[in-house]
């Protein structure tokens, strides 16, 4: 192995185990509450909006 694949290795070892730790640290503790407007989880925060309707089907000509 050369150099620079090592420096590589290391370089690579040290920003996985920051990450690992970053996420750790970030991790609230505790109970965190998700649904602040009631206890229904069954989608109290979802938008009232309607889905669009269905794309239309156009008949294409061949070309020549």
């Amino acid at each position: 192995m050369s150099g620079l694949g090592i420096l590589l290795a290391v370089a690579g070892l040290l920003v996985t185990t920051m990450v690992i730790v970053a996420m750790i640290l970030l991790t609230p503790r505790g109970n965190v509450e998700v649904h602040v407007e009631g206890t229904e989880a069954g989608g109290s925060n979802l938008s009232p909006t309607k889905a669009p309707a269905a794309p239309v089907a156009v008949a294409t000509t061949p070309t020549r």
